[in-house]
């Protein structure tokens, strides 16, 4: 009897302890779920989970996990930074010497990892907080503005001045900050001589635009030297402008505009830019590319063209493709594959032992080399190049009308 008391004991309690792991294990399998269905009920241990970086939110209802910080808490945070790690060496940054030949040495990687890991941590409390969703900094290390780089090779220091767009993944702001600072070779320390913010975007380009950095064309800094992207001052307002600087403003916000509506990833299935360039999960990435607007955003077309009779081939098509000569294979609107066998062909080659079939006629480059000008050849174009005039002109340098060479 008391076996049999103590075996029903141990069953109640391994049910119980079951129960208790599947709620919890639920929590965090069901973490997407939990989070877009239940916001009020999100425990903060949940929210700060790893699990939860990888949650891409679509319903604007829960739009508070893509809450970014505050400007003037964000301006805060890089005072904290600064000051906790204040450059205290007396050794003065104005006897470093310039780096020469160093594009960029692998201690910039190091210098910035430590901003970005600073940023980070920092920004981890203030999600915590206010209880927004919280994702680590990223730099868009493309886009960098500028940079350099001196060393102090006695003490192995070395110090950098550059600007970092950074931000965060799904959120709705990038900031632009300008750092200045020293790290320390020998003891892996950075410090910090200065670092501020300098420009940002917000929620009108966070969907298309996420990781670019957008300045405003026409009035970059206010008369304090404030970026206008951070200022409320007049001189950055288009009301304040001169009709024509209105005009120009307007203009260039048009033109960019209709690159985002008439740029397109090819071999990769993006809406963005970044997107696109961004290597998938196979480590491949797509080509982005933008419409041709005029017949000279095209490669081939005029004086990059055949000269050599009057001609508009290689314009700027009706469905925004630049026309190339024949073997060429686009690879986008106005780009192009590049390879041996992808080589233009050209008319009038000087055939040679070693060239078989269609090889007898990728000559353009060689006509170059010669002073000549490439006589890229069409589709159909002997259609032009035989009218009276054409012809007359391609007689007048010794060029046959149509001399396409396969053998």
């Amino acid at each position: 009897m008391l076996v049999f008391f103590v075996i029903l004991v141990l069953i109640i309690l391994l049910v119980v302890s079951i129960r208790r792991f599947s709620k919890s294990n639920e929590n965090y399998r069901n973490l997407d779920f939990v989070n877009l269905s239940n916001p009020e009920g999100i425990q903060t241990d949940i929210i700060d989970d790893a699990m939860a970086q990888e949650i891409i939110i679509t319903n604007s209802k829960y739009a508070f996990y893509k809450k970014e910080v505050k400007r003037t808490d964000f301006l805060k945070i890089l005072k904290k930074i600064g000051s906790q790690n204040g450059y205290t060496l007396k050794i003065p940054v104005e006897k470093f010497s310039e780096v020469k030949n160093i594009v960029e040495p692998i201690t910039l990687g190091y210098f910035k990892k430590f901003v970005l890991d600073q940023l980070s941590i920092l920004v981890h409390d203030y999600d915590q907080k206010y209880g927004y969703h919280h994702i680590w900094f990223e730099d868009q290390s493309y886009k960098l503005d500028s940079y350099k780089n001196y060393r102090d090779s006695i003490n192995n220091l070395d110090y950098f001045k550059l600007k970092m767009i950074v931000a965060r993944r799904d959120k709705t702001k990038v900031f632009n900050i300008s750092v200045e600072g020293i790290y320390d070779l020998l003891n892996d320390k950075n410090y910090i001589i200065d670092i501020s913010l300098i420009g940002l975007t917000t929620d009108d380009y966070s969907k298309s635009g996420f990781f670019t950095y957008y300045r405003n064309k026409l009035n970059e800094f206010d008369n304090r030297g404030v970026h206008c992207s951070i200022s409320n001052s007049k001189s950055c307002k288009l009301d304040n402008l001169s009709i024509e600087e209105s005009e120009e403003y307007k203009k260039k916000n048009e033109d960019l505009q209709w690159e985002l509506d008439n740029s397109k990833c090819f071999f990769k299935n993006a809406d963005s830019k970044v997107e696109c360039l961004s290597k998938d999960i196979n480590g491949a990435t797509g080509i982005w590319d933008t419409k041709c607007k005029v017949d000279t955003d095209c490669p081939f077309f005029g004086s990059n063209g055949n000269l050599n009779y009057s001609n508009k081939r290689g314009k700027c098509m009706e469905d925004g493709y630049c026309e190339l000569p024949l073997n060429m294979t686009p690879i986008g609107y106005r780009l192009y594959r590049k390879g041996k066998k992808y080589r233009p062909l050209c008319h009038n080659c000087e055939v040679t032992p070693e060239c078989i079939g269609i090889e007898c006629s990728m000559c353009c480059e060689t006509q170059s080399e010669k002073g000549l000008n490439p006589d890229y050849a069409f589709n159909n174009d002997i259609i032009q190049r035989d009218r009276t005039e054409n012809k007359k002109q391609l007689e007048s340098k010794n060029l046959k009308v149509f001399d396409i060479k396969i053998r």
